[in-house]
């Protein structure tokens, strides 16, 4: 298992890198939370939904993730809202946080850097952007 020291995962500590990560998914939409079910069944992972930003935030500060990817506009809290409180809350233990939005104008990219989100991926979601990005944030090879 990685062991977290900051944002980055200490490759050192990495003992196995065929150790499936645990990653959750925070999206409102019932046909992206397949779509997103489907494309990391693909990547043979299994994935933990959110349906909002509030589900996101307590999903995190629940349970450990390695990494998560999330929606920008959800209902009851929003993904940057969600972001900036897991921020606030675990700091640099914060798992990688990865902006998903179909929202692809330029400078949003640097407005949710800003924001605090890590990493930045537009819908519809690419497979191998989606897989490269995996095995760049939990070091696990799909």
């Amino acid at each position: 298992m990685a062991v977290k020291t900051g944002r980055k995962l200490d490759v050192e500590a990495r003992v196995d890198a065929t150790t499936k990560p645990s990653i959750l998914v925070a999206e409102d939409n019932v046909i992206n939370q397949k779509l997103a079910e489907l494309l990391f069944k693909n990547l043979n992972l299994t994935i933990t939904i959110a349906n909002n930003g509030k589900e996101a935030v307590n999903a995190v500060l629940g349970q450990s993730f390695d990494m998560v990817l999330m929606d920008i506009q959800m209902p009851q809290m929003t993904g940057i809202e969600a972001t900036q409180a897991l921020k606030e809350e675990l700091g640099d233990l914060a798992p990688p946080i990865v902006a998903l939005t179909a929202n692809a104008l330029p400078g949003d990219r640097e407005r949710f850097m800003e924001a605090g989100l890590d990493h930045y991926m537009t819908k519809p979601i690419d497979f191998e952007e989606l897989k490269a990005l995996v095995k760049e944030l939990t070091l696990y090879q799909p």
